[in-house]
Order: C-alpha cells, then structure tokens, then sequence
C-alpha cells in the first residue's frame, strides 16, 4: 500500500469531514454577500438556498467553473455581479422561464440591480439629494399629463419607478425586504379614504381603536361613517371581527349608532354608521 492510500485509508473519514465543513462554510460566506435569502420568495434555509446565473448563463459557465467549485471562485473573483441567491424551487422556475423563451426569473431586487448598474454607468457622481429632486420633477409631469389627458404614459411613470430604486440603492436600502415589511405593516392598519380628495390613510384613535387587521386577514366588509369627526371616512372589516352597535368616534359628547346593514355582493356587508350627540358608548 502506497503511502498516500495508507494515509487515506486511516484518516478518510476525518479528511472528507474538513472537506465538507470548508464547503459549507464557502457557501455561507457566498450567500451572506449576496443577500443571504432567496430573492424570489424570501425563504432563509441555507440547505435549500443556491447561487444563481442572473443573466441564464449558469450552463455555459459551468463548462469552465464546476458547479462544486462555484463558492470557491466567487469568493476568489471577489464576488462579481451578476449573481443571485435563489432557493431551489425558484432557481427550477427560473430555468423553466428561460426554456419556454421568457427570459430569467425576474425580481424587484435584480430590478434594482439593473437600475443602480445603469445609473453608476451614466451618472456616477449623483447624490441621493438630486435623485429626489428629479423625482419631484417627473411626479410634477404625471400629474400635469393626468390632469390634462386622463392618463399617463407608461414609459414616464417607469422614469418614476427608475429614480426611486436608484435612489433606494443610494440610500443602502433593499426595496424588495422595505416593501415586503411596509406592505405587512399597511395589514395591520385600518384605512381611510378622504371623501373630497380621494387619497387613502391609516387612522389611529377614534373609531379605529383596538379594530386594527391582523396582517393579511380577508376583509369582508366596510363600515361607513356619517356626521361627527369621522364624516364620510370608511374602514374595512376583517374576517373574525366583531361589529358593535355603537362606536367611539374619538371624541366626546356623542358615538356613532350602527344605523343599517347592506349586502352588496354574497358575503360582503357595508356596515352604515350614524353621528348620534346625544348617545355615549355604552361601558
């Protein structure tokens, strides 16, 4: 027996051990740059989480990179661009996309990739102050185009979306985990819509006290309030939710009293509130 097997053959184990152990810890390093979760679906597990070719070219790069030495190399090639951190099932969707001729898997962070890639390319030396600046402006040539026309254009609205993820990048924020967060947040929230502008916002206090939604729970229905501090506000109801017959609105001297039930459509009821001044909620 040559000297290299007779060492193999005492400390393969152990050898084969330290082996894996390196590459788990490769991979670790890989996926904590890269983001550290999937950037389709969010999942964490790193068991299940891989590196992949943005562009689709994992193929033919594997030709000259083995798969089992990709951590190696990013780590060694400083971690290039145009790679991502997929799990598997989204890494198989994004290989299927690229088969039926859709392209790679697209996400609002590989989004934002491309758009900060294109703004370092074109402008470098731009400040997140002038960014917003430029955003106000074209906010300002939506609204003149919606006011004058009824609509706007796509390709403007999209010069909106392009600033606000540059400028997103600039200021180190992931779009993709802040809208994740701030949409899981809004859940939780009642909302309000102003009868005479139209524009949408969450209430705290009054008639919204102790009714917030759990997040993502179904709304059923709508309660409408009429007269008093609350006039012309509305806010969902959520599945589960118990709808009392009388409600604070915030202030004293008076509740709203539950004045009529209405089915609009199979299983969603608009719940219509009254200003009474002359009722207190009942203790």
């Amino acid at each position: 027996m040559s000297p290299d097997a007779e060492y193999y053959a005492q400390n393969g184990e152990k050898t084969h051990r330290q082996r894996r152990n390196h590459c788990h810890e490769q991979k670790a390093v890989v996926l904590r740059h890269y983001g550290g979760e999937c950037e389709a679906c969010g999942e964490r597990e790193p068991d299940v989480l891989t590196v992949d070719h943005i562009q689709g070219n994992g193929a033919e790069h594997r030709k000259e990179v083995p798969a089992s030495q990709i951590h190696a190399w990013l780590i060694k090639n400083e971690f290039p661009r145009g790679f991502r951190v997929l799990c598997f099932n989204c890494n198989h969707r994004s290989r299927r996309s690229i088969e039926r001729g859709n392209g790679p898997l697209q996400t609002i962070r590989n989004l934002q990739r491309e758009v900060s890639e294109w703004a370092d390319s074109v402008y470098p030396d731009r400040t997140l102050a002038s960014v917003i600046g430029k955003m106000q402006e074209e906010y300002q040539e939506l609204m003149d185009a919606l006011n004058k026309n009824g609509r706007i254009d796509p390709l403007e609205l999209a010069d909106l979306m392009i600033l606000a993820l540059d400028g997103a990048t600039l200021s180190r924020v992931d779009v993709q985990n802040a809208v994740r967060e701030k949409v899981g947040i809004n859940y939780t929230r009642s909302w309000l819509i102003d009868p005479k502008t139209g524009l949408m916002s969450h209430r705290r206090g009054g008639v919204l006290d102790g009714k917030e939604a759990a997040p993502r729970q179904a709304i059923i229905g709508t309660m409408v309030f009429s007269g008093g501090p609350n006039d012309g506000c509305s806010r969902p109801v959520c599945e589960g939710e118990e709808t009392s017959t009388a409600i604070s609105g915030g202030e004293p001297g008076g509740c709203y009293v539950l004045e009529e039930r209405e089915t609009n459509s199979p299983g969603f009821i608009s719940y219509h509130y009254k200003w009474d001044s002359g009722m207190e909620v009942p203790l």
